[in-house]
């Protein structure tokens, strides 16, 4: 319980570190409160760069609470979040990134050649200078987004439960409500999310 109590109070006082920072730097930079002015308010845009890079460094941050959490409160490795011999295993890395990424360009591709629903909405934007640099963010932040959430998700909350209750089906399935949660997709968005977070649980408890 300490160790998620100390996870989630870094987590507030990090965000809310960089929430006055950014606010501070606006003063400065009048572009920057008006982007951060956006994201966290109703007119939040997904779209905009700015936006986008804020919010997803803000899930980015649940990585370092996490470890300093089980560092501090757990008194133990934060390494202990990535496997049970205290630290990444590189060794496996190569051969599973491989297989991920073979999965992920054959889902691509079955979706790609699937018809696309028809809309009334032009495909281009006509701005490819923007759209180039939400690849540039997307690039950038979402690895480090993605690895917290699974360090969030996969690591302290799977080892939390699994430390109270024996069976892994628990430290498995608990956390998935809260995942898909943290989500705001459509339904068929968020059963995608929930299969996604049973078979990554899996992965976590087999590997």
């Amino acid at each position: 319980m300490l160790t998620l109590l100390c996870a989630a109070g870094i987590y507030c006082v990090l965000v809310l570190a960089s929430v006055v920072f950014l606010f501070i730097l606006g003063f400065f930079v009048p572009a920057v409160a008006t982007t951060v002015d956006s994201a966290v308010s109703s007119e939040m845009d997904l779209r905009d760069p700015g936006q986008l890079a804020f919010l997803l460094g803000t899930v980015c941050l649940l990585w370092p609470a996490a470890a300093l959490g089980v560092r501090w409160g757990g008194r133990r490795s934060a390494g202990t979040l990535s496997s049970v011999t205290g630290r990444l295993r590189w060794q496996l890395f190569p051969r599973l990134l491989a297989l991920a990424a073979g999965l992920l360009l054959a889902g691509s591709t079955i979706t790609l050649l699937l018809p696309a629903a028809p809309s009334g909405e032009s495909s281009g934007s006509g701005d490819t200078g923007g759209w180039w640099l939400m690849l540039l963010v997307a690039a950038a932040v979402v690895p480090f987004q993605a690895a917290a959430e699974e360090y969030a998700f996969r690591g302290l909350l799977m080892q939390v439960i699994g430390s109270w209750l024996r069976h892994p089906a628990f430290a498995i399935l608990l956390p998935v409500p809260l995942f898909v949660l943290g989500h705001g997709y459509g339904l068929v968005g968020q059963i995608d999310v929930a299969v996604f977070a049973v078979a990554a649980g899996w992965l976590t408890w087999r590997t």
